[in-house]
């Protein structure tokens, strides 16, 4: 220790010491494999996509009485129709054939002996390296056999199918959210419970109390429900059920046309003219199929198309139609005003004012009874009238005849 004191240069040693022993023993595991996830086959992954699709579609349906009136049932029909082609394409699926895969192992060795090489021993090149001959490798090859051209056409319409299911059901819901969130949430402002009192018609004539400055939703009211209703019934002549059907069935026959014609094989050796005439024949409706398929497959996604996007303008219309009518609500404005020979519909259609209803329909059918009543009267009078002049001049034709026959 003095002579560690007398050194001027001494520095302690601060690090830590890592020399030391330990008592136990450290196990030595192998880590165990876990077990690969099957991979899905083809049919299985398209047989899961067509249910997302088909959920996705029954979910749409059940939101649809929640849109103004006239657009629930076109596009109820409409979803039904991909429903039920939905249920067909998964029942085709099952039906594919999946193709067996074949196993195969080849074994590859060096051929250093024919070469008078001992494959023990190793070998020095010129530059020193020293080269260990390799062990005889082994190769697992999977062998996978070729879908046919009718199965590899059956698959590509069922895909396209889903594409365009999806594509219109991810549009379609949407444009439902952006309607019915922000629509909700208003009528919870302005108290409504029932979305069918908003859909009601709008009479701007009768609806009065507002303020001046309400003035324009008033006219927004009225003009936006009839826009809704021209556009809805431009919706009914161009997407009615018949149209629907007719769109998808070219689509399935299209599809189904082609992929018969995939079926027949070329006739690769021909050495005739006959032979060769049949081959060409082929190949020609071969591409007149797949023209008339892309055709059919872009009409139904134009159909589609047009179908979300004029539920779309519907929607935004009705949207503020029925936002200004919520704030005409919480400013005591009725809005559900009409004239007097709606009155009684509209009494009857909100159950509001029954008694007053039945009462007007009981005064209606009395007054209907008593001009009934006046009416059988004058009629009764009339005929004894015209009786008795018929009387008058049977007896005057007869007393000119007798004068006549005396002279």
């Amino acid at each position: 220790m003095d002579d560690i004191k007398k050194d001027i240069f001494y520095r302690p040693q601060i690090d830590i010491e890592r020399n030391y022993d330990t008592i136990g023993t450290i196990p030595k595991t192998t880590p165990e494999e876990e077990p690969q996830a099957e991979t899905p086959s083809d049919e299985e992954k398209l047989i899961e996509r067509a249910d997302e699709i088909e959920d996705a579609l029954i979910r749409i349906r059940g939101v649809l009485p929640l849109l103004p009136e006239g657009v629930p049932e076109i596009l109820r029909d409409i979803v039904d129709k991909l429903i039920f082609q939905t249920e067909d394409e998964k029942d085709t699926i099952e039906t594919i054939e999946e193709k067996p895969e074949e196993e195969r192992t080849d074994v590859y060795e060096n051929d250093t002996e024919s070469e008078g090489i001992d494959p023990e021993e190793p070998i020095i090149d010129d530059e020193g390296f020293i080269w260990n001959m390799s062990e005889p490798d082994t190769y697992t090859i999977k062998v996978v056999r070729c879908k046919e051209n009718s199965d590899l056409a059956l698959e590509q319409y069922l895909k396209d199918s889903l594409d365009i299911k999806e594509y219109f059901a991810t549009k379609l819901n949407g444009i439902l959210e952006e309607y019915i969130y922000p629509l909700l949430s208003v009528m919870g402002e302005a108290g409504v419970n029932n979305i069918a009192y908003l859909n009601m018609e709008y009479d701007g004539t009768c609806v009065t109390g507002y303020d001046t400055d309400d003035r324009h939703l008033n006219d927004t009211i009225a003009r936006n429900q009839i826009i809704v209703n021209e556009q809805t019934r431009l919706f009914e002549k161009t997407h009615d059920a018949n149209t629907t059907l007719a769109i998808l069935m070219a689509f399935d026959v299209t599809a189904q046309e082609r992929i018969r014609y995939y079926e027949e094989q070329y006739d690769m050796g021909v050495d005739n003219f006959v032979s060769m005439y049949k081959r060409n024949t082929l190949e020609k409706v071969r591409k007149q199929y797949n023209y008339k398929y892309d055709k059919a497959r872009a009409n139904v996604l134009k159909y589609l198309d047009s179908a979300a996007e004029l539920t779309r303008s519907i929607l935004v219309n009705s949207l503020d139609a029925n936002t200004a009518k919520c704030y005409l609500l919480t400013q005591d404005v009725n809005i559900f005003a009409k004239t007097e020979y709606q009155a009684a519909a509209y009494e009857n259609a909100t159950n509001f004012g029954a008694a007053e209803v039945a009462s007007g329909v009981n005064t209606t059918v009395t007054k209907a009874t008593e001009t009934t009543n006046q009416f059988s009267s004058t009629a009764s009078s009339l005929t004894d009238s015209l009786s008795s002049s018929i009387n008058d001049l049977k007896n005057t034709a007869s007393d000119a005849i007798n004068s006549i026959l005396n002279r």
